[in-house]
C-alpha cells in the first residue's frame, strides 16, 4: 500500500475536494503517458473572477483568476517570523482590460516563477488563489 486517504483537513487543504491522498514511504509515481490514459484524465475547471471583482471576495476565499503578467519582483528571501524557517516570495502584478491585481507567489511557486512572463506580457492563469486583506487592499496569494 503505497498511498493514505483521509478526509481533507479543510485549514491546510485549499481544494474542494473531501479526502486527500497522503504518499508513504515506499510510494510510487510515474508519469503517465497521455496515450495510456486515452481520455480517462478529467478536464482542469476554472471558475475565473474578473480581477474588478476580487475585492467583493472575504478574506482568505479561494478563488481562480486570469490576466496578463505586468510586472515580476526577483525573489526575495526571508525567515518567517510565526514558523522561524526560511521562506521565499516574489510578487507579481497582474492585469486585465480595467483593473491590476498585486499577488504573491511563495516558496516553490515564487522560485518556479519565469520572469520571462512578466517581460513578455503573458497571460496566466490561476487556480485556487487565496484573497487576503492587507494594508487595507485586497491581494492575491
Amino acid at each position: 500500500m503505497g498511498v493514505r486517504v483521509k478526509p481533507a483537513d479543510k485549514r491546510y487543504n485549499n481544494l474542494r475536494h473531501d479526502y486527500e491522498l497522503t504518499l508513504v514511504g515506499g510510494s510510487t509515481v510515474r508519469l503517465v503517458d497521455d496515450d495510456e490514459c486515452q481520455g480517462q484524465l478529467p478536464d482542469v475547471h476554472f471558475d475565473f473572477v474578473p480581477l474588478r471583482d476580487v475585492s467583493k471576495h472575504a478574506d482568505k476565499t479561494f478563488i481562480d483568476v486570469i490576466g496578463i503578467v505586468d510586472t515580476c519582483t526577483d525573489l526575495i528571501a526571508f525567515t518567517n517570523r510565526t514558523s522561524n524557517r526560511d521562506a521565499k516570495r516574489r510578487e507579481i502584478t497582474l492585469i486585465d482590460e480595467d483593473t491590476s491585481i498585486s499577488m504573491t507567489l511563495w516558496d516553490e511557486q515564487a522560485e518556479n516563477f519565469d520572469e520571462e512572463l512578466a517581460e513578455n506580457k503573458v497571460v496566466v492563469a490561476f487556480q485556487r488563489s487565496r484573497v487576503a486583506i492587507y494594508n487595507n487592499s485586497n491581494k492575491l496569494r
